[in-house]
């Protein structure tokens, strides 16, 4: 999201009269690579190039304008997209899917949430991981961890009423011990970068069944969890937790059976 309003800035101050480029500019220039294969797909949207692709010095980013509006492609993941300043049409797995520059496709979050950093509770401290590729080891005798990001469980909305995509991710630690404590963190927006905001303990190798955020914010976390007397390693308990962010905290509002 920071590279999609880079872009958008791009788009809507550094392209005046963008929707009439002369006729001598887009005959020399062309669409290469993904640049291309985008094109190809929506050309009609897209519309002819106005320029080469150009690459940002320190970045390595690319962006190309066209008489639709702006091609861009993030060097660090290798995302593609245009945008024309409203609608972002982002080069996917299922192709080219459109959707608002305000918004989040499950997949482009799981995307920036593997190489992100996150604060949980190690030994009893709040301590930063980062994760590389959606996981994290340390492995420096006595101290033993295990962290990484559940990808099929993330889950996208509107944490905090800006009207902008956040996310809630849930993630598991594991200390050394036989326990694997799986957390739920809330990544909000924050000037176009996923930032923690949050987290909550779920349970000890509790099972997770589907994560949902509805529009006014609220979260619900279905789960099997230990019911009274069971052993951690074999929950069959089955519950929905409900959450809100509320003052940087994820608090539960109430527990349903």
């Amino acid at each position: 999201m920071r590279f999609l309003i880079l872009a958008v800035l791009l788009l809507s101050s550094a392209v005046p009269g963008l929707t009439t480029p002369s006729p001598v500019a887009a005959a020399q220039c062309d669409f290469v690579l993904g640049f291309k294969s985008l094109h190809d797909q929506i050309p009609i949207i897209v519309g002819e190039c106005t320029e080469n692709e150009r690459h940002d010095p320190v970045t390595g980013d690319g962006f190309q304008r066209t008489a639709g509006g702006l091609l861009f492609w993030r060097k660090a993941d290798s995302h593609t997209a245009f945008t024309d300043g409203f609608r972002t049409w982002v080069a996917g797995p299922f192709g080219a899917e459109q959707r608002l520059n305000t918004e989040r496709f499950q997949w482009e979050a799981v995307q920036e949430l593997r190489e992100a950093e996150y604060r949980l509770p190690v030994n009893d401290n709040e301590t930063p991981i980062r994760l590389t590729n959606g996981e994290y080891a340390l492995n420096a005798p006595p101290v033993r961890v295990r962290a990484g990001l559940i990808s099929d469980q993330v889950a996208a909305g509107d944490l905090d009423g800006d009207a902008v995509a956040d996310v809630v991710a849930p993630f598991f630690l594991n200390t050394g011990g036989s326990g694997t404590f799986i957390f739920l963190i809330a990544m909000v927006d924050r000037d176009g970068v996923l930032t923690q905001a949050g987290w909550a303990l779920l349970g000890d190798r509790i099972k997770l069944n589907s994560i949902t955020v509805f529009g006014d914010g609220m979260i619900t976390v279905d789960m099997i969890t230990q019911g009274p007397g069971e052993p951690f390693c074999c929950p069959t308990l089955q519950v929905t937790r409900t959450f809100r962010l509320e003052g940087g905290e994820l608090k539960q509002e109430e527990l349903q059976r």
